[in-house]
């Protein structure tokens, strides 16, 4: 059985540590099911955007629209496009609920350009001198918050490039 394009490995373990006599692994049971029930929790999350929508609508019989918020939170519906009948409820993307505090740190080997500068300075608000010292002095926690937050921190830096890891594991793409 192939493992499933959406999976992300837990990086608390390295292969050596899955061996015939795993307590190390259940010590840690409690921290892998949370990451497994995130991962699980995401991918619902994206197979409920992609699935089309089969709901008819009764009053017309008009196959109807799936309607989800864009920001993440809202309201979700189906919405018939001929008469305007429907029904909703609350859509909450698992990212907004995930409380886990998660560090962004920097790592060694990015150059000192202006661009990765100031995203490190955007995401550490610090000043650019003070970037540029993080950058040389690294690996260094650059940002700390929640999974929403560190989204946000995560696209600055990936636009420039900028080497980096989450803390713990980020399974949000």
């Amino acid at each position: 059985m192939a493992v499933p394009e959406w999976w992300r490995n837990l990086s608390l373990f390295t292969i050596l540590d899955l061996h015939g006599v795993p307590d190390n692994l259940d010590q840690k049971a409690q921290y892998i099911d949370d990451f497994v029930n995130k991962l699980l929790a995401i991918h619902s999350d994206k197979m409920l955007k992609e699935t089309p929508c089969d709901h008819i609508c009764e009053k017309c019989g008009t196959l109807m629209i799936k309607e989800l918020p864009d920001d993440r939170v809202g309201t979700y519906g189906i919405i018939c496009p001929n008469c305007g009948w429907g029904a909703v409820t609350t859509y909450t993307d698992p990212i907004v609920t995930d409380q886990t505090q998660y560090s962004i740190v920097l790592l060694e080997g990015n150059e000192s350009s202006v661009e990765v500068i100031r995203a490190v300075n955007k995401v550490s608000h610090r000043n650019l001198l003070k970037s540029k010292q993080l950058i040389e002095s690294a690996p260094q926690v650059i940002y700390e918050g929640d999974a929403l937050e560190v989204f946000d921190m995560k696209e600055i830096l990936d636009a420039e490039a900028v080497l980096y890891k989450i803390e713990p594991d980020y399974p949000y793409d």
